[in-house]
Parts: C-alpha cells; sequence; structure tokens
C-alpha cells in the first residue's frame, strides 16, 4: 500500500509570512486600542488588555498558518469512504453520480487556478510549517505593537490615540509600497486598498465606541 504525499501551498519564505502576519497584528490592535482608548479603566489594564490580545493573536495565527501549510491528503474526489456514506443516506445513483462530478469539476476548475497563478505545490515538511507559523506569529505581533507604541509612549491616551491613527496609516502605506516592491506589484492599488482597510477599521471603532 503506498501512501500518497501530502501537497500544500507553501510559503515562500519570511516575506510571505510578513504579507500576512504584518497587517493583520497591525489592524487588530489598531482597532482594540481605538475601542478601549475611551474606556474607565486604568492605564496598567488598558496594557495587560493589549498584551493579551497580542498573545491570544499570535496563537491563533501561529495555528492557522500551520494548518495551511501542512495541507492534507485530499485529491478533491469522490472518495469510497464517502461515497459509502452518502449511499447510508439513501441518496440515489444519480444524486451520488452528480456530486461526484461536481467535486472532479471542482477540482479541475482549483488545478487551472493554481497554473494560471504559478503557486507552486510542495510536499509537507513539518518544520517548513513550523518555521513559516512562527515567523508569521512573530510579524503580528511586531504589527501589533505598531499601533500600540504610542500609547505605551504616551499615558495621555486622548494624544496617544491621535498619534497613533498617524502612525498606523504611515505604517500601512509604507508596508504597501515595500509589498508592491517585494513582489513586483503596482504600488498605487496596494496603497489605497491598505488606507481603505486601515480608514475602514478607524470607522469601525468609532461608530463601535460610541455605540457602546
Amino acid at each position: 500500500m503506498t501512501t500518497k504525499r501530502r501537497k500544500a501551498i507553501r510559503s515562500s519564505g519570511w516575506r510571505t509570512d510578513m504579507f500576512i502576519g504584518f497587517p493583520d497584528g497591525l489592524l487588530v490592535i489598531f482597532f482594540t486600542t481605538q475601542i478601549l482608548h475611551t474606556r474607565n479603566m486604568s492605564v496598567q489594564t488598558f496594557y495587560n488588555l493589549h498584551y493579551g490580545f497580542l498573545v491570544v493573536g499570535a496563537i491563533i495565527m501561529f495555528i492557522a498558518t500551520y494548518r495551511a501549510n501542512k495541507g492534507h491528503d485530499d485529491d478533491g474526489l469522490l472518495s469510497t469512504d464517502e461515497r459509502n456514506k452518502l449511499e447510508k443516506l439513501a441518496l440515489g445513483d444519480d444524486t451520488i453520480h452528480t456530486i461526484a462530478d461536481e467535486m472532479e469539476k471542482d477540482e479541475v476548475k482549483w488545478q487551472q487556478q493554481i497554473q494560471q497563478e504559478q503557486v507552486q505545490l510542495a510536499d509537507y515538511s513539518f518544520w517548513h510549517a513550523v518555521r513559516s507559523a512562527f515567523f508569521t506569529m512573530l510579524f503580528f505581533v511586531v504589527g501589533g505593537f505598531v499601533p500600540l507604541f504610542a500609547y505605551l509612549a504616551d499615558e495621555n491616551f486622548v494624544g496617544a490615540s491621535r498619534e497613533s491613527i498617524c502612525i498606523s496609516l504611515v505604517a500601512l502605506i509604507v508596508f504597501a509600497y515595500a509589498k508592491a516592491k517585494m513582489a513586483n506589484l503596482r504600488a498605487l492599488p496596494i496603497m489605497t486598498r491598505n488606507i481603505f482597510m486601515g480608514l475602514l477599521v478607524l470607522l469601525a471603532s468609532y461608530c463601535l465606541s460610541v455605540a457602546f
């Protein structure tokens, strides 16, 4: 009996990990700081909450990235076990054949998309998956400290909030430009999208602060 090698869409290195982790960390902590800085709590409580957010977020990023790099054994087609389970549900042969056909079409489309995007599938590597997950987690934490830094430097949270907004938006623009250069993409669309995301997070945090 031969064992099928697990295939996965693999991180191409620390740059990919940065592209994923840094903006997520920045936007998450940008959102929470804007909501909580006006709340009636001590400075240390504010800090502790955000250290907790960073830890929890980093763990989630590690697990999610590891699973993404781990891949799966499924070939996208209807397996014998799945077919037997469908038969136990008293589904007709026509229905089962339709499900199998649709799964096969989806798999063909997926393979075509991978070829068009020139995405490389590689054999699963435990250490590669762990390394990618670690760096994504690390960049998440680094990104999270960008909006948090102003509050750590200035305990006057009203002023720190304005500084944090400026720092975060500038960081998103710089990150977008760097990402475009590293990935050989047009900078303007990425910068525009990042600014939009930052302003959207700011608007959402403001609306929640007013509502609650």
